[in-house]
């Protein structure tokens, strides 16, 4: 007979609705809810309500380094230096353990530089673009820790709770790793989307409503 600690877990797992009790959907419908919150939390209002701004040429060259690192980042580091971490996983882990190490300092640079910004920086134009890329290497952040953890705990943890290496992998990249993709792309998009209107002296509206927050602050 069923425990009665285990009757709260066997009604919520029966009250799941069958088109997300098969893993593929299950995958499916985590990507989407991901890609909803990152929608929600990084385009505060529509971007393609701007601000006309007429600025120096030095001061577009200031706003669009904080830009530069995100996509640095996000390309360079999460494309192709994960790829050539995984081609050499089975030689060194050295690269493997370097690759969330350079992001993390790299988001923290973007976040520190906005934060001095702040306290420094004369140009609306250029903090507003700061502030916007400090948004999103604050979310960006947020999600490689809990994407990662959760990729970590299941290909490490999966063995201790009986699933086979197959199976720990397969929900590391279908749980994990999906979703956080699928992340990185919008991210990437938006991010050229910013540093083209950087270049032509626009001020995208969600930095605008960032900006008027810290100054509130």
């Amino acid at each position: 007979s069923t425990c009665q600690a285990c009757k709260p877990a066997s009604t919520a797992l029966a009250n799941i609705p069958q088109h997300l009790a098969h893993p593929p959907l299950l995958q499916l419908s985590l990507t989407v809810g991901v890609v909803e919150w990152i929608i929600r939390h990084l385009i505060l209002i529509p971007e393609n309500i701007q601000m006309e701004h007429q600025v120096t040429q030095a001061e577009i060259s200031r706003a669009k380094i904080l830009h530069s690192v995100l996509l640095f980042d996000f390309i360079v580091v999460h494309v192709f230096v994960f790829v050539l971490a995984l081609s050499l996983l089975k030689t060194s882990l050295i690269p493997i353990i370097l690759m969330p190490i350079l992001s993390i300092v790299l988001l923290g640079n973007v976040i520190l530089k906005a934060n001095r910004a702040l306290s420094r920086e004369t140009s609306l134009f250029v903090l507003c673009h700061n502030l916007l890329a400090a948004k999103r290497a604050k979310l960006f952040f947020l999600l490689f820790i809990v994407t990662g953890t959760l990729t970590t705990l299941l290909v490490m943890g999966g063995p201790q709770l009986g699933m086979s290496k197959i199976t720990s992998w397969a929900l590391a990249v279908g749980i994990g790793q999906l979703p956080f993709m699928v992340a990185l792309l919008v991210l990437v998009v938006m991010e050229f989307d910013a540093e083209h209107q950087c270049k032509d002296g626009k001020i995208p509206a969600a930095a605008l409503v960032l900006h008027a927050a810290a100054t509130k602050a």
